[in-house]
């Protein structure tokens, strides 16, 4: 796990400034903790020195060729590499006079950001790279004194981050699969601290493996939105969850045919009820 990066010294928050550094090193060592934990991965604890710091950076950003990920692998001894740059961390307080009187209006909200790549050394190829995003919880204008727990408020945005963080990598390293299906109702390959109870998530179902026709290279299975499954119950070893918004008719699917692609965000799950 790289140490994250930001273009910004500072992130804004809650009317004062806090450096990037407070935030950042805190944030890399939950999601290595989060990662640790599902016991799917052995995390490299290891100092990153300015050369290699460069290449993550290079990386980062797109600019690096394929076949210097070779070398950084051999340098860090990783299977893996995730590099994540905090685009924004913000929680902004919004003041507004009032032309009727001396009162202000105050309000606040924000959010944050980040891009992340997700590095295979061994095949060069990046596996992921995508931009996480979440919301901080608003606070409506008013005039009657707008307070806000900061700390609070940090902790829950932090926890977002590394929930979505740590979904995405075992989502694509890891995927889970639904292992037996009685009507509606789904059991699922993973559980402990892989899955999390009410979270939501798109179902794929895999047909046939295609081949390209220069190569014989394997391009994957071909993959149809089946519906979405709701987390019910987490055990250690695998989770229930109940089917929805189904698309496709389950009669005569195989369980195993059934893959869990990717978490739907609860402001999704509101605007589809």
């Amino acid at each position: 796990i790289a140490p994250l990066k930001s273009s910004k010294n500072v992130f804004s928050f809650g009317g004062e400034q806090v450096p990037s550094n407070q935030v950042l090193e805190p944030l890399r060592q939950r999601i290595i903790d989060a990662l640790s934990q599902t016991g799917r991965f052995t995390i490299l604890d290891r100092q990153f020195d300015s050369e290699i710091q460069g290449e993550l950076g290079m990386i980062a950003s797109g600019q690096t060729q394929s076949t210097d990920f070779a070398k950084l692998g051999q340098a860090l001894s990783a299977d893996l590499i995730w590099i994540g740059v905090v685009n924004d961390f913000t929680y902004n307080k919004h003041v507004r006079k009032l032309q009727t009187s001396d009162r202000d209006l105050i309000s606040y909200s924000g959010g944050w950001a980040i891009s992340q790549r997700l590095v295979n050394v061994a095949t060069k190829q990046i596996m992921q790279s995508t931009t996480l995003e979440g919301k901080a919880p608003e606070v409506a204008p008013t005039t009657l004194g707008a307070s806000v727990d900061k700390n609070a408020t940090l902790a829950q945005m932090e926890a977002d981050i590394i929930r979505q963080a740590t979904e995405a990598i075992l989502l694509r390293t890891f995927p889970i699969s639904i292992v037996e299906l009685d009507g509606n109702t789904a059991v699922l390959s993973q559980g402990g601290k892989s899955v999390t109870p009410q979270s939501r998530y798109k179902v794929f179902s895999l047909g046939k493996e295609l081949k390209d026709p220069q190569t014989g290279q394997s391009l994957g299975r071909i993959e149809k939105y089946c519906c979405d499954v709701v987390i019910d119950r987490v055990t250690p070893t695998m989770s229930y969850g109940t089917l929805e918004n189904l698309k496709i008719s389950l009669e005569g699917v195989k369980a195993d045919s059934l893959q869990i692609r990717e978490s739907i965000p609860a402001s999704a799950n509101k605007k589809q009820d």
